[in-house]
């Protein structure tokens, strides 16, 4: 009786989800059709003009809910899905979208902590603040010596390593106002709108109070697309405080769709690690700060120390939860490496999969069915890199972009001829990255890749740093970056 609860659950839970219809379909869009409904869907919402402080603090779910529809219309179009299944998903989503209306009362009196955790820089007078989520990636700029950072964070329950500040309950206005949103947005979640009202209520507060000696100048935040980064930005847009978002990806715009996000553009700044590459929706309103660096990991010193031997990694998963799609590349890749009498190889599922049992179940079989797999568990992926001489993937990540930072060889498995993910990494890689279909021609990369000449590789490495405008001897530091960025601050 529990199994059947458990599965008729995860039945609804992946037709009520966007995109959660990968997750049972085998037939699936060619590559083609996919990057241009996704490129239509993200121009679209470019293009739109006077939009209201909620579509942007929203954008991600609404380029997510446009793109999820198209995609099932056009599957629908081309017999990919049966009627039947469409209709079934359609009414599910509408029913879960009206309990959403219906559920929003029961949030009254749901109690959420404000909470903050800074660093060592007590002695400074001017405050940067930051929204890291409580990830390592993003509390880069903890260790500077110019500004004292406050790393907010929101949550129904205490963090470790973050102080309390203030603590906010669901009252009845916030509850109309909730309605009142869902009802203009009905597909977002009542979870999702109360999260944006709790940030606007904190932010609010916080950035109007002021601090004693000390003083908020700026807001740093990674790429700036979850709604609560949209919430900070457009409080700080209010009192005057100068936004600053950064990007840890290295090539920009990416043709990676729908990977990418649209760029905030109510923020009033942008780090950006190479001049070559601009996000879309920057413009020559924004204050634009080009490193030609990669400060953000030590991957310099980490280029000068590759493995001896040939030491391969497989990035795994999928960003779209085509997971009966991935079981098939999986094991073309591995068994593949298996006949070529490969001993051990890294293999590295994204963090986010092994919160999930059904997917560490799965894992936990692979590796039983490929005994040489050692499986990656690491928060980052820098230990990951630093192991491994040649990465194999078939998902569009950043992680290609750091392997080639890394001077690591990249191999990127096509699913289909079309197949354009990390095409961007590739077109700059000068040979240091390359696709393939099927299991021979990745037999024959791997040869290739392995036979390759140090003195070869470090040429070709050298062609993909001036490709993005990048000098290794440069050497910029966090402290730099803030310099930079807020100089007027730092001398005020």
């Amino acid at each position: 009786m529990k199994l059947a609860y458990k599965d008729f659950k995860k039945f609804l839970k992946y037709r009520t989800q966007r995109m959660g219809f990968n997750s049972f379909l085998t037939n699936f869009l060619t590559s083609d059709e996919i990057h241009n409904i996704a490129a239509k869907v993200y121009k679209r919402e470019l293009n739109k003009i006077d939009r209201n402080v909620y579509e942007r603090i929203f954008e991600r779910l609404i380029l997510l809910k446009n793109y999820d529809n198209r995609l099932l219309s056009k599957m629908l179009n081309k017999k990919l899905i049966r009627y039947d299944q469409f209709f079934l998903m359609k009414t599910l989503r509408l029913t879960y979208d009206i309990l959403g209306l219906v559920v929003a009362p029961f949030f009254y009196r749901k109690c959420y902590f404000f909470q903050l955790s800074t660093n060592n820089n007590i002695d400074c007078k001017k405050i940067l603040a930051t929204y890291s989520k409580n990830k390592a990636r993003e509390k880069v700029f903890e260790s500077n010596e110019k500004f004292m950072i406050n790393d907010y964070l929101i949550d129904t329950k205490h963090i470790d390593d973050y102080e309390i500040v203030s603590a906010k309950r669901i009252t009845l206005s916030m509850i109309f106002q909730c309605i009142y949103l869902k009802l203009q947005f009905f597909f977002i979640s009542p979870n999702d709108i109360f999260e944006v009202l709790i940030a606007e209520d904190f932010f609010d507060k916080e950035f109007k109070n002021k601090h004693k000696h000390r003083k908020i100048v700026g807001a740093l935040l990674r790429e700036g697309p979850t709604t609560i980064s949209r919430v900070i930005i457009e409080l700080c847009n209010k009192y005057n405080i100068k936004s600053c978002v950064y990007y840890t990806q290295l090539i920009l715009p990416t043709q990676d769709l729908p990977q990418i996000e649209l760029a905030p553009t109510e923020t009033s700044k942008f780090i950006l690690n190479s001049d070559r590459f601009i996000p879309e929706g920057i413009n020559q309103d924004h204050e634009v700060y080009y490193l030609n660096d990669y400060p953000y990991e030590d991957w310099s010193n980490a280029a000068k120390n590759l493995p001896k031997n040939t030491v391969i990694g497989v990035q795994l998963g999928d960003d779209w939860y085509r997971w009966l799609q991935q079981s098939a590349i999986d094991r073309n890749i591995f068994n593949s490496l298996k006949d070529m009498g490969i001993k051990k190889c890294l293999a590295r599922p994204h963090p986010y999969e092994l919160t999930m049992p059904d997917r560490i179940n799965y894992y936990k079989k692979l590796t039983e069915d490929f005994p040489f797999i050692e499986l990656d568990v690491n928060n980052t992926h820098e230990k990951f890199l630093q192991k491994i001489s040649m990465l194999i993937t078939y998902v569009p990540s950043t992680l290609v972009q750091q392997a080639l930072l890394y001077k690591r060889q990249v191999i990127v498995y096509k699913r289909d001829k079309n197949f354009r993910a990390n095409s961007s990494a590739i077109d700059v890689s000068h040979g240091l990255a390359k696709s393939v279909l099927g299991q021979s021609q990745l037999s024959e990369a791997i040869f290739e890749f392995s036979s390759m000449k140090n003195q070869q590789r470090d040429k070709i490495w050298m062609k993909f740093l001036n490709e993005l405008n990048i000098d290794i001897s440069k050497q910029t530091t966090i402290n730099d970056i803030l310099e930079i960025c807020y100089a007027e601050d730092i001398n005020d």
